[in-house]
């Protein structure tokens, strides 16, 4: 027997079916079921080749913990962008990294590029381009662990782990040992968790500790996703 598999199309639940609806649609998805007889209760969400169903159910418990979309694609910042601006757009404000709904930024993971954007329920969607898997090989255990801690941070959305895995690798290595740069993107790194925790004193000092090290250091990577937060949680801070 022989067939052919034309699509697979996640299905996700609302608790409040039109405000999630109204969601997507200020990121710029098109409800292509409203006008079908139960549009008041299922809705087909289409932006451009990405298309997702999405369902009601009042009794679903917020957030939920378990509803996981991963959509591979091939310009990841542009998309990020685009959702971003079409958000601002229609709402006059920007999705925050925080809270429900929200959209994390962009970040270099092991094997991708990603971000990820969960909606008013948690419905969690994972935007990843894929590249080249990056090589552990002759790593310090300090850089090991960032990288752990990064994935926690930016990958599985775990504040609370990622600073609790960066702040032990910190205290157990032999900082005179290590590159300047990776200590500088672990500060970051912290600085970055603790504004999503909302705890600013802690973010600034972190942050502090990040501009002390980027003074050690005699050549900086100003492209890099660690330079960038840096300066992103610099301007919030003489803000």
């Amino acid at each position: 027997m022989t067939f052919k598999i034309s699509a697979t199309l996640p299905t996700v639940p609302a608790k409040d079916f039109a405000a999630t609806v109204q969601f997507f649609k200020n990121l710029g998805f098109v409800n292509q079921y409203k006008d079908q007889e139960r549009s008041g209760g299922y809705a087909v969400m289409q932006y451009h080749e990405l298309v997702f169903h999405l369902f009601a159910y009042k009794k679903l418990a917020v957030p939920t913990p378990t509803n996981i979309v991963l959509v591979i694609v091939e310009n990841v910042d542009d998309l990020h962008t685009t959702l971003q601006k079409n958000f601002q757009e229609s709402t006059g404000k920007k999705l925050s990294r925080s809270g429900l709904p929200k959209m994390s930024l962009p970040r270099d993971l092991n094997s991708d590029r990603r971000f990820t954007l969960t909606d008013p329920n948690g419905n969690y969607f994972i935007f990843a381009q894929s590249h080249e898997k990056k090589t552990t090989t002759e790593m310090t255990r300090l850089e090991k662990l960032y990288k752990e801690s990064n994935t926690l941070a930016y990958s599985h959305e775990s504040p609370r782990e990622a600073i609790q895995m960066m702040t032990r690798a910190l205290a157990k290595s032999n900082l005179a040992t290590e590159s300047d740069w990776v200590i500088f993107q672990a500060y970051v790194l912290l600085a970055d968790m603790y504004a999503l925790e909302e705890d600013e004193p802690q973010s600034f000092d972190y942050l502090q500790q990040a501009e002390n090290q980027l003074k050690q250091l005699s050549t900086i990577d100003r492209t890099s996703d660690s330079y960038q937060y840096y300066q992103k949680l610099q301007n919030k801070k003489e803000h």
